[in-house]
């Protein structure tokens, strides 16, 4: 809250946690108000740092960042443990007829591979699904390259 205190006025935080307070200054005469952001710890108090006439107004009150109910920072999130990536299942290994894609696990899993001709050549993509601890055969079907785009748990 803003209390008048003599010629000056004084914000306080009669809150048990940090605020970020947003001040609107009017002034008489002067057509654009000025705003202000100020941090208060719990329980402080703090003049405010505007003189001559005028009146002040809190127009927003939100807790301090890392304070619970603060909004989340976007720009530059909090240190978070990354969740356990997937065991990855299927692997691209070459085989006497060729290459042929391989699942390792004891579930069913759907791979996407992709044929590349060169780095101006066109390509194709191709899903594969995979029985348990089972193999499938890939053919090149004309292009240079073969890559393992990734592997899923079956739908």
């Amino acid at each position: 809250m803003i209390v008048p205190e003599g010629p000056r006025e004084v914000m306080i935080n009669t809150c048990n946690a940090c605020r970020v307070i947003d001040i609107l200054r009017k002034r008489p005469g002067n057509d654009v108000p000025v705003q202000r952001t100020f941090t208060l710890p719990p329980g402080t108090r703090l003049q405010v740092p505007f003189l001559g006439p005028g009146r002040s107004r809190i127009t927003s009150e939100l807790p301090c960042p890392g304070e619970p109910g603060a909004a989340e920072n976007l720009v530059d999130p909090p240190k978070v443990a990354k969740k356990k990536t997937a065991e990855a299942c299927v692997s691209i290994e070459r085989a006497a007829a060729g290459l042929s894609l391989v699942n390792r696990c004891g579930g069913c899993r759907a791979a996407l591979i992709e044929r590349v001709n060169g780095p101006n050549g066109g390509n194709e993509r191709e899903a594969f699904k995979l029985g348990p601890r089972t193999s499938a055969a890939v053919a090149s079907n004309g292009f240079a390259q073969v890559g393992l785009l990734g592997d899923i748990d079956c739908p």
